[in-house]
């Protein structure tokens, strides 16, 4: 027999060899996704934030702010159960449909974490945290249907504290960054420490890069043209701020360096945190923050240069839930955060400026659009940054007021509330 006769005889059953091992793999792939996903999401379906749960989760952050303004310093934090729920139902809304759920519960804290995934599958986390009266405590994970044992867990978090660090995080040694921890009757307590930069690179992820060199350059321009040619309203400083440079050559990149440059400007230089290093990189040129004012109020200017930073420096929906979070804390508060002037309670008028800097942020950020939006917000109006009819929105409300008439924010009569605002800008703002 020739050899011609033979090969197709000897090619077929390596065929098939490679076949089954392809099939094989497949299989073996499937079963694993099955396996470390869902088919639904773990964790309770948290309702919307009430004003309580935002002045909560604010008294909770304020715990770590503290410890973050001094590098290396460790401190400790307290959280109870309503802080944990307060925690967890705000990170559900900003970051939903993932959803976030922490709880006390046979004297651990535990964690159920969600995440969506493509064809309907759910990234599943669960955590259970343990008291550790010196050093990082003990946790063991279950991911999906797999359950980690404590090494495996601690192997995991490792592994992901050398993946941030390849992306500029500094996290630092596991028993450096918790010192301790402990579930005491209610709550849980914790020694940890932090630093602005693990804090601001941390931030970098969920957000965009934003050159601090772009910024700080036109935040020191901006302060030495106010120096020199004072102007008291916002329309005049985004028209200064966006023509710095001709509107025809914006990018992306440099609208959201415009936004971050404006809010530490006109609100506070600490937004420049938002672009890593931007507020050091100002230290000698830094200003006094001018009163500037959107149809005569002050705070009105400052809730649309953050919320279109914001929008700028993360992710949109979360630069949207923070302006209705804001107002929510104001319902409650007996003093103005931004400006005197500024009246307590929750404001459909704050909100108004919040939304119409979010809206516009949003479509500046665009590659396709920043061309367009920069030249518009190069020669832009009052006016158009905030149409006087939303000048006659409800401003002030107490929490009960709010909650009589609006129900809370995933009412729909809140909803049709917001709608009507969103439909003067599309009527008269940017466009």
């Amino acid at each position: 027999m020739s050899t011609a006769e033979t090969t197709p005889d000897r090619v077929r059953p390596a065929r098939h060899r490679w076949r089954r091992v392809l099939l094989i793999l497949a299989a073996l792939l499937v079963g694993a996704v099955l396996l470390l996903t869902g088919g639904s999401p773990i964790g309770r379906a948290l309702p919307a934030p009430t004003a309580d749960q935002v002045g909560a989760a604010r008294a909770a952050a304020m715990q770590l702010r503290v410890l973050r303004t001094t590098p290396g310093a460790s401190g400790m934090v307290r959280f109870s159960g309503m802080d944990l729920r307060a925690i967890s139902t705000l990170a559900s809304h900003g970051f939903a449909p993932d959803r976030l759920d922490a709880y006390l519960a046979d004297g651990a804290l535990r964690i159920d974490a969600a995440h969506r995934l493509p064809l309907g599958r759910w990234l599943n986390v669960a955590l259970a945290v343990r008291s550790q009266p010196k050093g990082f405590p003990s946790i063991r994970m279950t991911v999906g249907h797999v359950p980690l044992g404590e090494g495996m867990t601690r192997f995991v978090i490792r592994t992901a504290r050398w993946l941030l660090a390849k992306r500029d995080v500094p996290v630092p040694p596991l028993d450096t960054l918790v010192r301790s921890f402990t579930v005491v009757p209610g709550g849980v307590a914790a020694d940890i420490t932090l630093s602005p930069s693990m804090i601001e690179g941390l931030a970098r992820l969920d957000g965009h890069r934003i050159d601090p060199a772009q910024v700080a350059q036109i935040y020191c321009t901006l302060g030495r043209l106010q120096g020199s040619a004072p102007l008291d309203d916002v329309a005049a400083q985004v028209r200064r701020a966006f023509a710095l440079q001709s509107p025809a050559t914006a990018t992306a990149e440099r609208n959201r360096a415009t936004f971050v440059a404006l809010a530490m400007f006109l609100v506070d230089p600490g937004a420049g945190e938002m672009a890593g290093n931007a507020r050091e990189r100002t230290d000698g040129c830094r200003v006094a923050v001018p009163v500037v004012t959107l149809h005569g109020r002050a705070d009105l200017t400052m809730h649309w240069s953050l919320s279109a930073a914001l929008t700028a420096g993360s992710s949109t929906q979360i630069a949207q839930a923070m302006g209705t979070w804001k107002e929510l804390a104001d319902s409650l508060s007996k003093q103005s955060e931004f400006a005197v002037g500024d009246p307590t309670g929750f404001s459909f008028l704050d909100l108004s400026a919040d939304r119409s800097g979010f809206r516009i942020a949003t479509v500046a950020v665009e590659p396709g659009e920043a061309v367009r939006i920069a030249t518009a917000l190069s020669g832009v109006t009052e006016d158009q940054i905030l149409p006087p009819a939303l000048m006659a929105q409800q401003d002030g409300l107490t929490n009960q007021q709010f909650v009589r008439h609006f129900g809370g924010i995933a009412d729909p009569r809140y909803d049709a509330a917001v709608g009507r605002i969103d439909a003067v800008l599309d009527a008269a703002g940017i466009k």
